[in-house]
């Protein structure tokens, strides 16, 4: 994978305020996604699923090593 410039500025953005993590269920809810942006544009989310999967990809596949979302 890629990283952002250790200079550079990073905006997190997720679309839920918080994720509980339900241990007798083994689930998470509700699901959301995090977003990492860089300031030129590349991002990277991490989207978490109701079992507590969670997988990154890149939007256009703008950062490399990273599968398209």
């Amino acid at each position: 994978g890629q990283a952002f410039a250790a200079d550079g500025r990073v905006q997190l953005q997720s679309n839920v305020a918080s994720m509980v993590l339900d241990p007798t269920k083994g689930t998470v809810s509700p699901t959301g996604t995090v977003r990492v942006r860089g300031a030129d544009g590349r991002a990277v989310h991490m989207v978490v699923n109701i079992m507590g999967r969670a997988r990154n990809c890149s939007p256009g596949s703008a950062m490399p090593g990273y599968p398209a979302c």
